[in-house]
């Protein structure tokens, strides 16, 4: 590849995955096809388990507010509890299925980001995600189980998942406003660039 094409390809590459949330330019270089395909492989992932994220929050409103599910649906609370379980399976299933196709990767990417040379409010956003999908996850898994638990148990884990819910909508709103902000950052010509421009 020639190097203009190589620095388009590569300016190209870091403004997507930048949009995305994937880019970290600490990452070690790897060739353009292989960039390629683990970005379209997490960019796939990513949307699913985005998908799975919405799909949850949407029907744990309606769980935990059963007057407005009535008042939108006139009822199918069985069915919202279904969907809702069946949302859960594929929030647990796409990190699993993404650290089977690129675990090093993702692994090395989570341990910059966490405890690497990474701005500290992006540290605490990347810290705070994992740590809710974590505590979601598992309260989740528990609830699958409820019959099984004691009351005081039971009563504590869907508190704790529901305040985890909360949690998670507000550390999400962060999230889109973050992609927000790195897409007008990317799509914005820096000073230098607009100087040779006006030259």
């Amino acid at each position: 590849m020639p190097d203009s094409e190589r620095a388009l390809y590569d300016r190209r590459h870091i403004a997507v995955r930048t949009v995305l949330g994937f880019y970290d330019a600490g990452a070690p270089p790897c060739a353009p096809d292989d960039r390629m395909r683990e970005m379209g492989v997490r960019r796939a992932l990513h949307a699913a388990h985005a998908v799975a994220t919405l799909a949850l929050l949407a029907t744990g409103v309606l769980i935990e507010f059963p007057e407005l599910r009535g008042l939108l649906l006139g009822g199918f609370g069985r069915q919202v509890a279904e969907l809702h379980s069946s949302a859960g399976i594929a929030f647990l299933a796409a990190p699993a299925l993404a650290l089977v196709v690129a675990g090093r990767s993702l692994l090395g990417e989570a341990r910059r980001r966490l405890v690497g040379p990474v701005v500290p409010v992006r540290k605490a956003h990347g810290g705070a995600t994992l740590a809710t999908g974590v505590i979601l996850a598992a309260t989740g898994v528990l609830l699958w189980f409820d019959r099984a638990l004691s009351t005081p148990v039971l009563d504590a884990t869907v508190a704790i998942h529901v305040v985890s819910a909360w949690a998670l909508v507000v550390d999400l709103v962060l999230h889109l406003v973050a992609i927000v902000a790195r897409r007008v950052r990317v799509s914005r010509p820096s000073a230098a660039v607009q100087s040779r421009r006006a030259a």
